[in-house]
């Protein structure tokens, strides 16, 4: 090739070039989906429901919550996996929950042994509860809700 042809050549192809950056980059930068706004849920003693898959996940437990694993239990603890995010927004009391929290998917979640919580694990379900931030060892998510009441999403088979 003679070096005026391979001249107009890269000329051409840097024309190309400059025309495909712009689609490229808005391709590149353009959002692949648009998020829902997040409930908006406060702490106790609002009541609030809220609805997902209930899942267990293991976490070091006693004496030291993974600060020595070798010597730490292993516990389970049971997390809500929402259907869409919330936001966990303090309302200007004084009580101990003090952080609001964006954006969050799991909960961990706690009631009275009468629900037998256990036996949702697995299902889709709904929450009735009051939350509260995490306070010890045995919180393994920002806030928790206390349960009060229990509902499955489960059609049954006629």
């Amino acid at each position: 090739m003679t070096p005026e042809a391979s001249g107009s050549f890269l000329k051409k192809r840097t024309k190309k070039l400059l025309l495909l950056l712009p689609a490229l980059g808005l391709a590149v930068f353009a959002p692949t989906h648009y998020s829902v706004a997040a409930q908006k849920l406060g702490y106790e003693p609002a009541v609030v429901q809220i609805s997902g898959t209930l899942t267990t996940e293991e976490h070091y437990g006693p004496p030291n919550y993974g600060e020595y694993p070798a010597t730490d239990m292993k516990v389970w603890a049971l997390i809500l996996v929402l259907d869409t995010p919330v936001d966990v927004i303090v309302t200007g009391h004084s009580g101990p929950d003090q952080d609001s929290f964006f954006g969050v998917k799991r909960i961990q979640i706690t009631g009275i042994p009468s629900l037998q919580l256990t036996n949702f694990v697995g299902q889709h379900i709904i929450l009735g509860g009051t939350l509260f931030e995490k306070e010890n060892g045995n919180h393994y998510t920002n806030f928790l809700m206390l349960v009060q009441t229990i509902s499955s999403t489960a059609r049954m088979a006629l």
